[in-house]
């Protein structure tokens, strides 16, 4: 398994995933610098780091991908939390994607749950955060992946 701290500098591996009104999208599509959060959606701790996002998203992109462990996708009810989570993100920054498991994670080398990647505007990843995401280093790195995107 790849670390994925090893990806950084690298182009940020393929993502497909269904928006949670079924469209489908691939991720290197969506406007770029974003922060790519990945979350494993049987992780009930993981939501609390989620918090930060609707703020982030005001400064960056936000792509949260809900990988799921089943074809199947994600329950109703983590779907409704997850679109109430994309309503408090208004700025209309942000997409919440699921996506089936194996791939990403092989690719990204997730084994924690959520993980955070700062894509720059070339598609190269740009940071990458396990666990709690360090706000600051990444308000700090964001003039850097793009000079119309400014830091605090």
């Amino acid at each position: 398994m790849v670390d994925p701290k090893a990806l950084l500098g690298e182009r940020a591996p393929a993502i497909e995933g269904v928006e949670l009104d079924g469209e489908e999208v691939s991720v290197n599509e969506l406007p770029k610098p974003h922060l790519l959060v990945f979350l494993r959606i049987g992780c009930s701790t993981c939501w609390e780091a989620l918090v930060p996002l609707s703020d982030l998203s005001s400064k960056v992109s936000v792509v949260l991908i809900a990988v799921s462990s089943t074809e199947e996708g994600i329950a109703d009810s983590d779907r409704e939390r997850l679109g109430q989570l994309r309503q408090e993100m208004t700025d209309g920054r942000a997409s919440i994607l699921v996506a089936h498991g194996a791939a990403i994670l092989r690719d990204y080398g997730l084994a924690t749950s959520p993980t955070f990647c700062l894509v720059d505007n070339q598609g190269l990843i740009a940071g990458v955060w396990e666990g709690q995401l360090d706000r600051a280093a990444l308000l700090e790195r964001l003039p850097a992946v793009s000079p119309d995107v400014e830091g605090e």
